[in-house]
Order: structure tokens, then sequence, then C-alpha cells
């Protein structure tokens, strides 16, 4: 069919079979969120870290204060990352909270604008995953209205941005406030199809199956057993908080299976402690 240049990668636009994925790595990808401030107020508009951090990027010392506290942020998600045997981390908040109207921003590319204090920040932290051997991602979304394609397109030209700057081989997308939800399979397939060594993840409702991405799935919903048959033979990633915690069998049978679990991981959290009791059993 007929195809664009994308970056690095190639969206078709007609009459191409999305591939499966293939990625035999089936290891915990860990998820790292750096806003646990609710955002606002001029010291931390973004809400960065904490609020015990004391975090003001009003000034040059402040931006440095805010570069030594995400090192030891760093520092700390490596220990549990590293502890579980961990294939990667993926940034779900790199752009701040600021004007996300409840949700994550997900562009990589407007990180200067978004969030001037995190550029050179940003590098640091990504490199520092990546020399500690993680795979690393960000959180991509549609920024444009219009049809499929190019919906598609955008994705992807977000995806090529973070692989060129970060080295990223993980992308995680979401939902925006002018895409919140309903994203037809065909769209984030295109997009992954461009990146066929980025595991791209759909955390966003989608109408359709896909098998060139994977795709959430929830414990809780009716009709998830522990012997379910995937779509196409593919595989899903599972969010191993909350429900899922709650059903630690049905999450364990779907792991054995081939799905990937996806944890907190910049603290102690209860979907870490049982993912290391899992890694560690004889």
């Amino acid at each position: 069919g007929e195809r664009c240049i994308v970056g690095d990668g190639i969206v078709p636009t007609a009459g191409a079979a999305p591939p499966p994925v293939v990625w035999p790595d089936r290891r915990p990808i860990g998820m790292l969120f750096l806003c646990q401030t609710t955002p606002g107020g001029d010291a931390n508009p973004r809400g960065w870290l904490s609020k015990e951090e004391g975090i003001d990027v009003r000034s040059p010392a402040g931006i440095e204060h805010l570069r030594v506290r995400m090192r030891a942020y760093v520092q700390r998600s490596l220990g549990v990352l590293t502890s579980i045997h961990a294939q990667g981390a993926i940034i779900v908040d790199l752009e701040g909270l600021e004007h996300g109207g409840g949700y994550y921003h997900a562009d990589p590319r407007r990180l200067s604008t978004l969030a001037p204090e995190m550029e050179g920040i940003s590098d640091e932290i990504l490199s520092t995953l990546r020399g500690a051997g993680l795979r690393v991602g960000v959180a991509v979304a549609p920024q444009v209205d219009g049809d499929e394609d190019s919906q598609a397109q955008d994705l992807a030209e977000s995806m090529a941005y973070a692989k060129q700057r970060w080295g990223t081989t993980l992308a995680l997308m979401l939902g925006t406030p002018s895409h919140p939800q309903q994203f037809p399979g065909r769209l984030i397939g295109l997009a992954a199809m461009a990146h066929r060594d980025v595991l791209l993840i759909s955390m966003g409702a989608y109408r359709d199956s896909s098998e060139s991405f994977v795709p959430m799935r929830d414990p809780d919903k009716e009709g998830w057993t522990e012997d379910q048959t995937h779509p196409h033979g593919g595989f899903s990633a599972i969010y191993v908080v909350d429900r899922a915690l709650r059903q630690p069998e049905r999450v364990r049978a779907a792991l054995a299976a081939g799905d990937i679990a996806l944890v907190r991981g910049w603290f102690e959290d209860p979907g870490v402690q049982l993912i290391r009791g899992w890694t560690h059993d004889p």
C-alpha cells in the first residue's frame, strides 16, 4: 500500500496486514511516575516528586535541587527494578502534570515547552536507566485530530522523537483530553508497525484488536480466565495493582502463559513484592 516516511519508521496507510509483536522478553516492566504532588502554585507547578522534597523550579538553584532529588529517585527505582529482574522502565509523566486536565500529556516532543526545567534532567534520567542495562520508554498519544492515518503518523513521530533522543524501545499509549478513549486498534497498529523494535503497550481503550501492539488486560473483567486464548495468539500486559493484587493466582497463571507484568517501580509496592516472591521461588 501507500506509505509515508515517519522519522526512522514507516507508517503504512493502505493494504498492510499488521505483523505480530515479536518480543521474547517477558520480564516485568516498571512504571515510573515522577509527579507525586498536586500540581499548581508557583514553586512546583508541574507537581514533581513528593511535597516533602521541597521542589521549587523558579531559580537555577531550585532546578539543580530537582536534578539531585531526581537522581535519588532513579537510584531507588533501580534498586527496586533490579530486585525483580525487570527488563525496563517507562516514565509515564515526563512532561509533568500542569495543564493536563486530568490526563498525562504523553507528548515528549513538547517537553521543552511543557516542562523546560526537565530538558537536561530527562536526558540524565533516561541515560542512567539505560546505563544500568534497562530498556526505557515514555508515554505517547495522538495529539492531532483527523483520520486514523493522520493520528497514526503523529503517534509514530512521537515515538521516533523519543527513540532518537533517548534510545527508547518501550512506549505506553495513553488517552489525552482531546482523545480520551476508544482508539481504533488499526490506528495503534499502524504506529507500532512503524517502529517494530519498540514494544508499544496500549493503556487507552481500543475498539478492535490488533496483534501488532500489546493491550492492557484487566483481571477483574468478566471472561478473564487463566486459560483464555489471546487474540492472534499474542500476549498482554497486566498492571499489578489494586484488582490484580486481589487475584494473585490468576495473575501468576497469566504471566506463566506469557503476559508481562507492569509494576509501580519506584518503591516497595505490593505488586513489586508479589512479583519478587515469584521470581525467587525455586
